[in-house]
């Protein structure tokens, strides 16, 4: 079928090869439904460019579970060198995406990654350092992905919204075909065109296979219009579609005929037949939904016999990748082939940084265990809880760690027992569990008889943390500097590096958070480097120091993200949100922790941030019931934790959401029970709680302690003087609360304004309140409700025209719609696009997603 419909899209991707040629590297996201012609499109582009650049291509494969970074070895195997030579040996990741970027940069080239909604995470990150990378480069990277199956909580979904940031980064959308063109293409095949798009929606592979049948008295689905091609094969044919499906995308003809001789030459039957098309003497399917419609008609019988047999040729294979024997290993039903391949197969992945898949593999194998023995399958459920728990799945990890736990006490191994103890520890604590400090302390007691180990080191580190939790500040620098001392003598940078960051949050040091960092870098200890980057940001957040937060949440988001460390990547974007929310950033604090709240696997003490700031937001621009709920959950993982931290940094927020509700009984409630947590946090969050205890008329928590000076002031009585202090340490909304409780008309006056500014409508509803109450007139209004309930600002008719701007359309063709006036649609787009800060009708269309504008 021609390419119709698209010459919009092909034009701007010459344009962005042209000014890849000049040296402006372009990524561009090519997204659209399955059927749209993605691929087409990339084609149409190779058989214009393929003269005059270098043109790799990459696929991520949805037959089985991801190979770690699958694209690149495709492409390793297209650029031979280095590349091929550092991925054959094994190489990291590091050394990979700097091969890859310095082969691609050193001439004109093209690189193509093919259906990156089944990437491994492992490619999702090479993507990202690409995007990062492209600028001033020879290289134009094309990226399809089926953006109907893009989930809000896919890694997929996070990548996309990064890369859209870069400057290097540009997207193409492909809609279904016009029903004009369904129309022409009907009547060219005597069909009825109005009959034919009410069938397909225009999707240009529904419309090609039904124009193939001829037939449009029925609906097709995808599996009835492949059928009906793979029904006019025979018998031999049938059969080596079945094999070729369950080989992937790629049919290899080698493969092919070790398995099953006698259909090699039916291939050009399938290739007839148009379920196969020839690129570069290699076969494929010519769409992946062709691919497994034909695999899901395939019998279960003959499916597994398949299996079996491509195991068997591929094992012989010296070269043949782990996750696909595993894969076929599983489909054999072969127990001990596949714990064979599925954990070599988790350990590369993890290696490589892809985390999920290395859980995805470590799981297969736990499935197939029941016969291993029982210190394999301890050491399976091992290795398996530290894959989930460094992709944030740590209620999986804690019942996987469980298993390992009970495996080894059965065996008598004291030593893994231990270990996996001291795993549990910090598991319960990321699931806000009071069994955190049991856990670390029964695993002392149990390596401490074996001797100074690394076991025993390691403990030790965890019995220090959770000793500062519980606020044994003490006890945890005694354990802290046990651990560090057998860490150094015994060579363990690791463990060294975590008691450095035990010991620096206890007496906020920067100094031992900073040779934290400095130890796991140079060990190439990537959680632990995120964890001290973690803990550099937030103390100088809670410093006040926000220049000095906003450099390590620069450094530290995209080490986490190159290095597939979820749990600590999370963290650093929920502390930046709570950074922006001390500045007064509202929007930016609240879609900041919207995007980390909608991650597809987030523990429960990753919640606690983005719940509590997010709370805030939204307490303070007037939602209240919004509020009560992402408050009250952040209480209850906080109760249930027994933490006396996390009480007051969930109790004290929830107290203010309340007050802002007029609810200021239920405010001082909170408080009274925050109060005995206020050791376990520094002067400004200690501050905060005194602030709010004399706001709503309880006693002093704490008279005789010293605060950071804004407080000090405020607490004094100097109102006025503690506003300029918190404005001068950046805090806005803190000084309008000053402002607010100096209490004179014309200090409440200046705390309306601020409040106004700030888009904290909830605290300017009670600053009005007070103004009325003293008497004062000519009192300013607030803004409409429908304005304050929108995070931009814009009116329910605003975001309306907005929704129609964003598909593309004319200001007459919105006014049609929208039965108004075109004049009447001008106004309103030129108060869109100065409400978002955007200088185009496209500009503003790029930002409507990101904060969440669209239905």
């Amino acid at each position: 079928m021609e390419l119709l419909e698209r010459q919009s899209q092909l034009g701007a991707l010459h344009d962005y090869a042209a000014e890849a040629r000049a040296g402006e590297g372009r990524l561009v996201l090519i997204g659209g439904e399955a059927g749209v012609g993605k691929s087409s499109l990339v084609d149409e582009l190779e058989r214009s460019e393929r003269s005059s650049v270098r043109w790799y291509l990459g696929a991520c494969d949805g037959l089985f579970t991801p190979r770690a970074l699958g694209p690149l070895r495709d492409i390793a195997g297209q650029t031979g060198g280095a590349l091929a030579e550092l991925m054959g040996a094994g190489a990291g990741r590091d050394s990979l995406f700097t091969a890859l970027l310095e082969h691609l940069s050193s001439s004109r080239s093209v690189l193509v990654v093919e259906d990156v909604h089944w990437a491994d995470e492992a490619t999702l990150d090479l993507l990202s350092y690409l995007g990062r990378r492209l600028r001033g480069l020879p290289v134009l990277v094309l990226v399809t992905y089926r953006d109907d199956e893009v989930q809000a909580n896919d890694p997929l979904r996070i990548t996309l919204g990064e890369l859209s940031a870069q400057r290097a980064t540009r997207r193409i959308s492909l809609p279904p075909l016009s029903p004009r063109s369904v129309e022409r293409l009907a009547r060219a095949a005597g069909l009825v065109g109005e009959e034919l798009f009410r069938l397909t929606g225009g999707n240009p592979f529904l419309v090609t296979e039904t124009l193939a049948s001829g037939d449009v008295a029925v609906a097709p689905s995808v599996r009835d219009a492949v059928l009906a091609r793979v029904g006019r094969l025979d018998e031999r044919g049938r059969r080596c579609a079945g094999v070729a499906a369950l080989m992937g995308a790629r049919v290899e003809l080698e493969l092919l005929a070790a398995v099953s001789p006698d259909l090699g030459e039916a291939l050009d039957d399938l290739v007839t037949a148009g379920l196969l098309v020839v690129h570069e003497q290699h076969p494929r399917f010519r769409h992946e939904l062709l691919r497994l419609a034909v695999e899901q008609d395939v019998p279960a019988y003959r499916r597994r016999d398949i299996h079996i047999r491509l195991l068997a040729v591929l094992e012989a294979r010296p070269e043949s990748d782990a996750a696909r024997l595993a894969h076929h290993a599983e489909g054999a039903g072969d127990a001990a082939a596949v714990l064979r391949h599925a954990p070599r197969a988790g350990e590369q992945a993890a290696r490589l940084g892809a985390h999920r898949e290395a859980t995805l593999q470590y799981a297969r194998a736990t499935r197939f265990c029941a016969d291993a023995a029982p210190s394999d399958a301890a050491d399976l459920h091992d290795r398996l809880a530290v894959e989930q728990s460094l992709a944030d799945a740590w209620a999986e990890a804690a019942d996987s760690a469980e298993t390992a736990r009970r495996l080894w006490q059965q065996q008598g191994d004291l030593r893994r027992e231990g270990a996996t103890l001291a795993f549990l520890s910090q598991v319960m604590w990321r699931l806000c569990r009071p069994e955190e400090q049991a856990y670390a302390a029964h695993a002392v007691t149990v390596l401490e008889p074996l001797g100074d180990t690394p076991e025993l080191a390691a403990a030790l580190s965890v019995l220090a943390w959770s000793c500062r939790n519980v606020g044994d500040r003490v006890g945890a620098l005694v354990q802290a500097d046990r651990a560090g001392e057998l860490a150094e003598r015994l060579g363990l940078p690791t463990v060294l590096a975590e008691s450095l960051v035990t010991r620096a949050v206890v007496t906020d040091s920067t100094d031992d958070l900073r040779r934290a960092l400095d130890v796991a870098l140079t060990a190439e200890a990537h959680e632990q480097a995120g964890r001290a980057y973690g803990f550099l940001q937030t103390t100088m957040t809670g410093r006040r120091d926000f220049a000095s937060a906003d450099r390590w949440f620069r450094e530290g988001t995209p080490y986490c993200d190159d290095h597939d460390i979820a749990t600590w990547a999370s963290c650093l974007r929920a502390h930046h949100a709570a950074t922006r929310l001390e500045q007064g950033d509202l929007r930016a604090a609240g879609d900041l922790s919207r995007r980390v709240l909608a991650l597809r696997v987030i523990s429960p003490e990753n919640r606690m941030a983005p719940l509590v700031t997010l709370g805030v937001v939204v307490a303070r621009q007037g939602d209240h019931q919004a509020a009560a709920r992402l408050l009250d959950e952040a209480a209850e993982n906080a109760e249930r934790s027994g933490l006396p931290g996390w009480l007051l940094e969930a109790l004290v927020p929830r107290a203010e959401a309340r007050w802002l509700a007029g609810d200021d009984d239920g405010a001082r409630a909170d408080l009274v029970l925050a109060a005995p947590a206020r050791d376990s946090y520094g002067g400004w969050e200690a501050g905060a709680l005194e602030a709010w205890a004399r706001r709503v008329g309880l006693p002093p928590v704490e008279p005789a302690r010293t605060f950071p000076e804004p407080y000090e002031l405020l607490l004094g009585g100097q109102e006025i003087a503690a506003a300029d202090a918190f404005d001068e340490a950046g805090c806005p909304y803190a000084a309008g609360l000053a402002w607010y409780d100096a209490g004179g008309e014309p200090e409440l006056r200046r705390a309306l304004e601020r409040f106004a500014e700030l888009g904290a409508t909830a605290a300017a509803g009670r600053t009005r309140q007070a103004l009325r109450d003293r008497g004062a007139q000519g009192i300013p209004a607030g803004p409409r409700a429908d304005t304050r309930a929108n995070a931009a600002g814009l009116t329910s008719r605003e975001t309306e025209v907005l929704e129609h701007v964003a598909l593309g359309l004319t200001n007459e063709e919105i006014a049609a719609r929208l039965v108004i006036s075109p004049r009447t649609v001008d106004h309103h787009v030129s108060s869109v696009l100065g409400k978002l800060g955007a200088r185009t009708r496209g500009a503003a269309a790029d930002r409507a997603p990101r904060l969440g504008l669209l239905s």
